[in-house]
């Protein structure tokens, strides 16, 4: 079985696969995961950006999820926005077969509509709501790669079209992580609930929430930048010894050197 996330997989069983680097197949030559990963965060402040302008419908159905998933990914791989033919699996849980894809979304974007896409709820029942719908399309992971940057992408678009803020930032990649997991393994979707309630806040409007997440992700991608520098050309015992004086052309957030 292909594998999912996890860096190279095996180039025997994956038409996704270079078999000369064990790498996903990709359009900006990297042979490595990390250089493939520092390829597409170099670009995501365009991206993101590219999304904002592009005026996607916030249709809460398979063409929005397409649309965001091709808009990540065009130029990195050349399945940009196309649902994966292989199965998948992730550190124990199996996502749903390739030849199930098309059904389970159909229904899970029924659904999500005969709920007015979670429009005018209340905040006590728009995040258990939203935790629901967030569990189910991450079973389906319907991707090859980006399943995980692409729907915490699109639930913030249909949050922010129901009138609320997600900051899909602020939460850390192993609290997505677990809750996911918990949801799947478990179907216990208290964790991701609590997660989803803690990172979701009223919007200031379709403007305002766009120009929130940007700033976020700038920040981010600040932050981002100065560490690979610190790879790249600190002295390696000044990044142990953090008592250090020289500490590069800046602290991070916060003051963290």
């Amino acid at each position: 079985m292909d594998t999912s996330d996890k860096g190279p997989v095996s180039a025997t069983r994956s038409p996704y696969v270079d078999p000369s680097t064990g790498v996903l197949r990709n359009e900006v030559d990297a042979t490595t995961q990390e250089e493939l990963q520092e390829a597409w965060a170099d670009s995501l402040v365009e991206r993101l950006k590219a999304i904002a302008e592009s005026s996607i419908p916030c249709t809460g159905d398979r063409a929005h999820l397409q649309a965001i998933h091709r808009l990540l990914f065009e130029g990195v791989f050349d399945w940009a926005g196309e649902f994966r033919t292989t199965n998948i699996d992730k550190e124990g849980t199996e996502f749903v077969p390739a030849d199930r894809i098309d059904a389970e979304i159909d229904q899970l974007f029924a659904d999500l509509a005969d709920e007015n896409l979670l429009r005018g709820l209340p905040r006590e029942k728009f995040v258990p709501r939203l935790a629901h719908y967030f569990a189910r399309l991450n079973h389906i992971h319907p991707f090859r790669e980006g399943n995980g940057r692409t729907q915490r992408l699109f639930w913030w678009h249909v949050a922010l079209h129901a009138g609320w803020s997600i900051d899909v930032v602020r939460a850390t990649k192993m609290a997505k992580d677990e809750a996911s997991r918990a949801a799947s393994q478990d179907a216990d979707l208290g964790p991701l609930t609590a997660l989803l309630d803690e990172v979701t806040s009223p919007t200031t409007g379709i403007e305002g929430g766009t120009a929130k997440l940007l700033a976020s992700v700038r920040r981010r991608e600040r932050w981002r930048r100065f560490r690979r520098w610190l790879r790249s050309h600190a002295n390696p015992e000044r990044l142990i010894n953090p008592a250090s004086s020289d500490r590069g052309p800046g602290a991070g957030p916060g003051g963290a050197g």
